[in-house]
């Protein structure tokens, strides 16, 4: 009987560890809506960092922010899908826009009733400054450092493209450490055997006809089945031949296809060799640039919405929330 309790004590505790791990319906919110804001501060430092570029080069750093950006908002909606269903557009959005409502007011009553369902700590928060970069330091960090690994890497490749030396493109830079597709041989496509010699084969390879008796037919009628004979054989020749080339060119598609594939692969393994000796080169670099990011985003997460300056999450109450429900959900 004592085991069967010890069992069940167990399992309640494991039960209540369990629930515990799933952030609340708030927590959620106010997580989601930060990460957004991170989004929104990385967004602008990358605009910053293309200025005085190539076109070029604006256009690499943009396509790379815009896809990872995109990344990042696909796991905030998913997030909030999961626990809100198909209200989960309209709950973030009435959320941004009654906590930027309230921030911008400094109302202390929304943010003692906001802590408390946050379950925070000790007396709560003092300011909205201090809930933001408490929740950014407690839930959001491996975010901030995916945030920072990225800036640091474009900050990177951007003092590259200083130097006289050749530059990766941006995607091979930021995809250096991925594994790189095996190199397809040319020689690997199979020829295609040669159909009339498979069909000569298959007809060498059976038995006579059995030898019927021969009849008694009129010239007229000889030269009738002769040149009937004719016409067949000269249009199995004929179609034969429309086949064999056609197997020779699909062949020949083939072969030079795989070709292109692996001269392709050749030369993104070659790129991807060159970014990474160049990242080998730039490692004291790369990794003071991704702390000083780190350490940068941190401080602006302490931030109010009115003083970070954002690209998209500009504006209070309907307005914001407006602009961030459409970021994460369209």
């Amino acid at each position: 009987m004592r085991v069967q309790h010890l069992i069940f004590l167990a399992l309640l505790l494991s039960l209540a560890q369990a629930v515990s791990a799933v952030p609340s319906d708030e927590t959620l919110l106010v997580t989601s809506y930060l990460h957004l804001s991170l989004l929104d501060q990385v967004d602008l430092h990358v605009d910053r960092m293309g200025r005085g570029l190539l076109d070029e080069q604006v256009r690499q750093i943009t396509s790379a922010a815009v896809a990872w950006s995109g990344e990042q908002k696909a796991q905030i909606r998913k997030r909030l899908i999961a626990s809100f269903g198909h209200a989960a557009q309209e709950r973030f959005g009435a959320f941004v826009s009654e906590f930027t409502t309230a921030e911008a007011g400094n109302d202390p009553d929304y943010l003692y009733r906001l802590a408390e369902r946050l379950t925070w700590a000790g007396d709560g928060p003092a300011s909205y400054a201090e809930l933001r970069s408490g929740m950014t330091g407690s839930h959001l960090q491996q975010d901030v450092d995916r945030a920072a690994a990225f800036l640091g890497n474009i900050q990177t490749w951007v003092d590259l493209a200083g130097k006289s030396r050749e530059l990766p493109p941006l995607q091979a830079w930021l995809e250096r450490d991925e594994k790189t597709p095996a190199v397809v041989r040319v020689d690997a496509v199979p020829a295609e055997e040669d159909p009339l010699a498979a069909l000569m084969g298959q007809e060498a390879g059976c038995d006579a006809p059995p030898v019927e008796p021969t009849e008694v037919v009129s010239p007229l009628d000889n030269f009738r089945s002769m040149r009937e004979d004719r016409s067949a054989r000269v249009a199995a020749e004929a179609q034969a031949g429309m086949q064999m080339v056609a197997e020779e060119r699909r062949a020949a598609e083939e072969a030079y296809a795989a070709k292109k594939l692996a001269d392709a692969q050749a030369e993104a393994a070659r790129v991807k060799r060159h970014a990474q000796a160049l990242a080998d080169v730039e490692k004291e670099a790369l990794k003071q640039a991704e702390n000083s990011w780190g350490n940068r985003l941190k401080r602006v997460a302490g931030a109010t919405v009115s003083s970070a300056g954002g690209a998209f999450l500009g504006g209070i109450g309907s307005e914001a929330g407006r602009r961030a429900a459409n970021e994460v959900f369209e």
